[in-house]
């Protein structure tokens, strides 16, 4: 979540130097808006793997849950049958 904060502060910083730019023909502007570009482009990068890792670990989370839920339902499902058993 680090990365994408710093990502929204660096668009706040190229917008406003990109109107400045538009708006005024701010030379210095437009290398500062550039320059934000560039680390907005190089964020991204990292952005992305975080995203991928943070997702593995859900699914990791989520196959332990899942096999232990299969697992207890296959021994209700056993011990339904060994009290039916019982009872025939």
């Amino acid at each position: 979540m680090e990365t994408l904060r710093k990502l929204k502060d660096l668009m706040e910083k190229m917008s406003s130097d990109t109107y400045k730019v538009f708006e005024k023909g701010n030379h210095s502007a437009s290398i500062r808006a550039r320059k934000y570009a560039q680390d907005i482009k190089d964020l991204i990068v990292d952005y992305r793997k975080e995203i991928l890792v943070e997702i593995k670990k859900h699914e990791e989370t989520r196959d332990k849950s899942h096999k232990k839920s299969r697992f207890n339902s296959y021994l209700n499902l056993k011990k339904n049958k060994q009290q039916n058993d019982t009872k025939n």
